[in-house]
């Protein structure tokens, strides 16, 4: 299934219901240590920390951005009190 460029929050590639086989029926073939050591998983780690510091890059600016509007609305209610 392609998910385009949605994240992939939950998988049950390697939580087979029975022996060998995934939930969706495939036969399990690469546990997922050894696809963590190969280039796919050298990537996929990769990719998904890159979306993970972005995600944390945003929280942090959203942050700064409400802290920002804050100071400026009691500078503002300051300034409207003292006139």
């Amino acid at each position: 299934m392609l998910l385009g460029d949605l994240p992939v929050s939950a998988c049950n590639r390697w939580a087979p219901l029975g022996p060998q086989r995934d939930r969706d029926g495939a036969p399990v073939t690469i546990s997922p240590k050894e696809y963590l050591r190969s280039p796919s998983g050298q990537k996929y780690q990769w990719e998904v920390s890159t979306w993970e510091r972005a995600r944390a890059d945003e929280v942090r600016e959203a942050a700064e951005a409400e802290r920002l509007i804050e100071e400026s609305m009691k500078i503002h209610e300051t300034t409207k009190e003292t006139t």
